[in-house]
């Protein structure tokens, strides 16, 4: 209403609003014309305030002459929350002074209208925002300094904030900046000192020992790409506030805070250390197995006098730890808890196969091993006392031990804020990697899908960036489906493949042979040649479910993508021609009969 009667009156010529008003806004010093620029600071005063990054006194001195806190808009909020205030001052002033008091007060209205318009209208339309820059062209004239207006409409960025700087955060990054469409000012936290760098490869850096071959980006690209990059551990979310307060590196005293729109969490896991006596993080010769400083670590050991080396884990991920050890001429063993290597990919069979050729390099294996305790003499490694099933407690004398048994997801950002936990841990996510805040998401190994699983697997956390940066982007509605959890060793000197049509294949273990479970399997084993490859088929032969293949994977790519795509393969040579119909007469099979089938 106060404005309204201000225009009024300045319409009428009864009123001078230069005059009548005491100036509310220090820094924009001694201005000419304040009936255009109030009626700007008037709309967007308040909201440019909300931060509250301006000085105390200017602050109550604004929220004082004007009572703004009521009527701003949600929209106008959400636009202009973004922008610094002290950029906004500076741009009003730069463009504004001493230029406005020839504007007649008609085309001025004009100019506030379309602005308010193209405001509420979150700017989404180019013909008014083309109007409003026309009308901003006639109001001040040709001049070599930036439009205050340009400013403005680039407020509507949306802020994407970033938690983890690693391949899938950083595949995310890449989406977001090659996509355009939205407007996002982008903001990544890395807890390495360093940017993105291809963890997949990570055992190759034993032999090149080079960062930048590993690198996925750097600093240069990331800032050529509007990304801000900070270098710092985030200690906590305040979800109310939409803030997260970080310690930058070099700075872990002063506690700094980044708002965002948008939180992306991309923390992904650490590597899983059993509670085992005689443990504690500072012992020298223990590492983890997921970071540059870990294998750094690692090879500073072996260069400073270390000869034997053990690994806790038969997984993927700890034979290629065992291969590098081996390779820097340590002495070398893999200790596995459970039956055998690989026991959550392969069948005893197939593992058996994968034992031999593991010996064959001078790794030993121990399998159904318990680590009792820790040995350590003046805060450094000595030996583990362990025991495998059946036999006494034994010592092992070690120089390096590296833990590679599993990984945990990095939730404690989410359960500090209070967002829910899925049943083994990470962030609970729906199909669009949406928390239970509809402002944040998680995506990669932290992300529990639907609360029930996460994947510590490269491809499941792809498909999360791919789908999340659709979504951001502006198309809503993609989701993500099942993953494919196929693994392929590509770092041994022999092949090791296990693929599947469907996270069933490795929950429910088709691929081991089970009572009634109607499946068809086909194995071919050449002890000669050292291979090992069985494939798993529906009932009818038609649909390939998944295989394991060790020795010889040449085939893995074809096979994989007849097994995702659910194609009939009945052409495809994988059956001896006419066994499956001959076993299914010679057991008596009727048509629509399910029993279990098996062919060698």
């Amino acid at each position: 209403e106060r404005e309204r009667d201000v225009h009024e009156d300045a319409e009428d010529g009864t009123a001078d609003v230069e005059d009548s008003e005491p100036m509310p806004l220090e820094l924009l010093g001694r201005l000419g014309g304040r009936r255009a620029l109030r009626a700007i600071i008037r709309d967007f005063a308040g909201v440019v305030l909300a931060d509250g990054e301006l000085e105390r006194p200017l602050f109550e001195r604004v929220a004082a002459d004007f009572d703004v806190w009521a009527a701003v808009d949600k929209e106008e909020a959400f636009l202009l929350h973004a922008m610094g205030q002290a950029d906004f001052a500076k741009a009003l002033h730069a463009r504004y002074a001493g230029r406005v008091p020839e504007l007649p007060s008609k085309l001025h209205a004009r100019v506030r209208g379309a602005l308010r318009q193209a405001v509420r209208g979150v700017c989404s339309s180019d013909d008014t925002i083309a109007e409003v820059m026309a009308l901003a062209a006639d109001l001040m004239g040709p001049a070599s300094r930036p439009n205050p207006l340009d400013a403005m409409f680039k407020a509507r960025a949306e802020r994407v904030v970033v938690v983890g700087c690693g391949p899938v955060g950083h595949r995310l990054l890449h989406n977001l900046t090659q996509a355009g469409g939205r407007n996002l000012a982008i903001t990544i936290f890395s807890a390495e000192q360093q940017p993105a760098y291809d963890r997949m490869m990570l055992t190759t850096y034993f032999g090149h020992r080079s960062r930048e071959r590993l690198a996925l980006t750097s600093e240069d690209m990331l800032c050529g790409s509007g990304v801000k990059l900070i270098y710092g551990e985030v200690a906590s979310i305040d979800r109310p506030s939409k803030t997260v307060s970080f310690r930058a590196w070099g700075e872990p005293s002063s506690i700094q805070e980044v708002s965002y729109d948008v939180l992306v969490l991309a923390t992904g896991s650490d590597c899983v250390v059993p509670p085992i006596p005689g443990y504690s993080p500072g012992l020298s010769g223990i590492f983890a197995y997921r970071t540059i400083e870990d294998v750094d670590g690692i090879l500073r050991s072996a260069s400073g006098g270390a000869r034997t080396a053990a690994v806790v884990g038969g997984g993927l991920l700890g034979l290629e730890a065992a291969k590098a050890l081996s390779d820097l001429s340590l002495e070398t063993c893999i200790l596995q808890r459970g039956p055998f290597l690989m026991d959550k990919q392969l069948d005893e069979q197939a593992a058996s196969m994968l034992h031999a050729k593991v010996s064959a390099m001078g790794i030993a294996v121990h399998h159904s091993v318990s680590i009792l305790e820790i040995l350590h003499d003046r805060g450094a490694l000595v030996g583990l006392r362990v025991q495998e099933r059946g036999s006494e407690p034994r010592i092992l004398t070690l120089d390096v031990l590296v833990f590679a048994c599993g990984i945990r997801p990095r939730d404690q950002l989410a359960r500090q804020c209070g967002l829910e936990i899925g049943s083994s841990g990470g962030v609970k996510i729906d199909r669009q990697l949406r928390s239970a805040d509809p402002s944040i998401y998680a995506i990669g190994e932290v992300a529990s899908v639907e609360g029930q699983f996460c994947d510590g697997l490269w491809q499941p956390g792809v498909e999360h960036a791919d789908v999340l940066a659709q979504n951001l982007a502006g198309a809503r509605n993609a989701r993500i489906g099942d993953s494919d959890l196929s693994t392929k060793l590509k770092l041994l000197p022999f092949d090791v493949a296990s693929f599947g049509a469907s996270r069933a294949f490795w929950s429910q273990r088709q691929f081991e042979k089970q009572d009634n479970d109607g499946l068809l399997r086909v194995v071919h084993t050449d002890a000669d040649k050292g291979t090992h490859c069985q494939l798993i088929f529906s009932c009818d032969g038609r649909r390939l479910l998944g295989g394991l293949l060790v020795g010889n994977a040449s085939d893995y790519r074809r096979l994989h993508g007849l097994c995702l795509s659910g194609a009939d393969v009945t052409d495809e040579g994988l059956l001896p021609k006419g066994e499956c119909d001959a076993k299914r007469r010679r057991m008596g099979f009727r048509s629509g009969e399910h029993r279990q089938e098996e062919t060698s």
